[in-house]
């Protein structure tokens, strides 16, 4: 392993005793864990693992600005994952102290960064190199920005008041005008490849289960009559007994040096599994549950929950999502007999993997064998087990004979279903967990969603025209959300709004309210109570136009509505089926509004 990088550095550190806060690394300790000898940030990492180093770089150039923001970074970083430090740190590398070594020859204090320093640092994000900007909008931002977060701690600590005016006077936003690009719009899963690939999981769990489920109740009974279950109990003490005298502890040659090849073979498969036969139950949960897999790969036993009432019995799980300010997303289901149910899939699971998680003393539910170790696939899947679990994932998949689908899009697939039955970024959201609408449109917004949003957006649009067209009588709000809004009076359906034949129409959605009956573009479902409803309270509202001070002209009568009239009274009307004209009288539907 390279002396330099940052897994060595990791467990050089991880041996040393844990940093407490974010502080320099100690120096005999950063010789040790960097080849080059510079400074490093350690941080804590979560759940105690190994403390999270960070080379410190052109900030060790400026010891009088390192000393005084090295001790705030603690509580400024610690609660953010360590994705978010590392880009934080990075930007203020890039960005505030690439400028400090380009205009300063010395150490830098913050007594030395004023008003003037941040509009110079301002003015130098702006440079223009070969006739174009040097740094895009959105990188200036992150730069300017990420520079005040690590300086206001600094200021306040420090108490300077140079730093603080600049604090103060800091320009909020110096790009007002620049556009935010548009992200690329995500591909989902094809539905056909993603069924076919449920269905091959479903076959190899049931198979897994039927294989295993004996060998797993004897087990845990301690019963040694079979031979592998005896290999079992010893080889879990043996392990147990390796790993406490050396954490480096190789399973794999132990397992090799009590059994048979045949029979390592058995044991594996049975009660040490790795990424290989654990990835259909991952892949079939991911759907279940629509987390992300780094946070279903992070599952604890104690996220999940069997709630009773009465002959109802629901198994609720509350995983952690690991962001700045951890989130939580969150899945519930019924109990019940099917095979890939799960409460039943995660029961085994427990179950399954218990060796696995007795050796390396873990609570997670996916404790994979290794080449030669156990191990957590953990939350960041690509610094444990994201290999394996990729290649498992594409072996699969091949094995399934379906086109690849990254493990990433399994859970915008399920949410892109979400969208195509309600229409709704908001159910999604909620489906999904995510924290804003906005995340859904960024993060999980395919080709076709934005597709189908637009589609509405234009027929929202097209509504409100009719509505204002027909001085409010054409008001798609108050009809069922699911109901044919295609023709101008509530209870037909058109053929084409576009092509009416109506006088005024051409060129436009047709408004032409009430005049359906003797169009020839109007159709009906002639077993719809609710349209023969409609076609009454149409009739009525023609008879009512007699009535009262704005009662209809003889000529309006005659030339315009006595023909829908009789039309609807001669034709419409008696087409309908006994029992849709039945069911219409016993309907409520408010009276339509009144024609002209």
């Amino acid at each position: 392993m390279r002396a330099g990088s940052t897994a060595a550095r990791r467990a050089a550190l991880a041996k040393s005793k844990p940093v407490p806060s974010a502080a320099l690394v100690p120096p005999e300790i950063a010789s040790a864990t960097n080849k080059r000898c510079e400074d490093v940030l350690a941080f804590p990492a979560h759940d105690d693992h190994a403390p999270q180093i960070i080379p410190m770089g052109r900030l060790s150039r400026f010891p009088s600005l390192r000393d005084a923001i090295v001790p705030t970074l603690l509580p400024l970083l610690g609660h953010k994952s360590p994705s978010t430090r590392s880009r934080v740190i990075a930007s203020l590398k890039s960005g505030l102290l690439a400028f400090f070594d380009e205009q300063s020859s010395g150490d830098m204090s913050p007594n030395d960064i004023d008003c003037d320093t941040i509009s110079r640092f301002v003015w130098w994000l702006d440079r223009v190199v070969d006739d174009k900007a040097a740094l895009s909008v959105g990188v200036r931002r992150s730069y300017l920005g990420d520079a005040r977060m690590v300086l206001e701690p600094v200021s306040r600590e420090t108490g300077n008041d140079r730093l603080a005016e600049a604090i103060r006077e800091w320009p909020e936003n110096p790009w007002p005008d620049a556009v935010r690009p548009s992200r690329e719009l995500k591909t989902v899963p094809d539905a056909a490849a993603m069924s076919k690939l449920l269905r091959h999981c479903r076959d190899e769990i049931e198979r897994r289960i039927e294989e295993t489920e004996p060998l797993l109740a004897m087990f845990e009974a301690g019963d040694a009559s079979d031979r592998l279950v005896a290999k079992a109990l010893m080889l879990r003490e043996l392990f147990i007994a390796g790993r406490a005298a050396d954490p480096d502890y190789n399973v794999t040659d132990e397992v090799n040096a009590h059994c048979s090849q045949h029979m390592a073979h058995r044991f594996r498969k049975s009660f040490t599994p790795g990424a290989e036969e654990l990835m259909p139950f991952i892949v079939v949960l991911l759907h279940y549950t629509r987390f992300n897999p780094a946070v279903l790969f992070d599952l604890r036993l104690s996220d999940v929950r069997k709630n009773s009432l009465g002959n109802a019995h629901r198994i609720v799980i509350t995983a952690r999502k690991r962001r700045p300010v951890d989130t939580w997303q969150t899945a519930s289901f019924a109990i019940d007999a099917s095979s890939t149910n799960p409460a039943r899939l995660l029961d085994f699971l427990q179950r399954w993997t218990a060796i696995g998680r007795e050796v390396v003393g873990s609570e997670l539910y996916f404790v994979a064998r290794g080449a030669s170790r156990f191990g957590e696939i953990g939350p960041d899947i690509r610094n444990k087990g994201g290999g394996a679990i990729a290649g498992a994932l594409t072996r699969m998949i091949k094995s399934a004979k379906v086109s690849n689908i990254p493990m990433k899009d399994m859970r915008k697939g399920v949410l892109d279903l979400v969208h195509l039955a309600t229409g709704d970024t908001e159910s999604v959201r909620k489906t999904g967990g995510q924290a804003s609408q906005q995340v859904v449109i960024d993060h999980y917004r395919s080709h076709a969603a934005e597709s189908r949003d637009i589609e509405m957006l234009a027929r929202a649009a097209e509504e409100r025209e009719r509505w204002l067209l027909s001085d409010g009588r054409i008001d798609a709000r108050k009809l069922p959300e699911k109901s044919d809004r295609s023709a101008a009076t509530p209870g037909f359906s058109c053929l084409d709004r576009y092509a009416s034949p109506m006088p005024g129409q051409k060129g436009q959605a047709c408004h032409a309210y009430g005049q359906c009956p003797i169009c020839p573009l109007a159709v009906m479902d002639l077993t719809s109570e609710r349209s023969c409803a409609y076609a009454h309270l149409l009739l009525d509202a023609i008879e009512r136009s007699f009535d009262g001070e704005d009662a209809l002209s003889a000529g309006a009568y005659l030339g315009i509505w006595l023909p829908v009239a009789q039309r609807l009274a001669d034709d419409w009307l008696p087409a309908f089926t006994d029992e849709a004209r039945a069911l219409a009288k016993k309907m409520d539907l408010p009276p339509l509004p009144e024609i002209e």
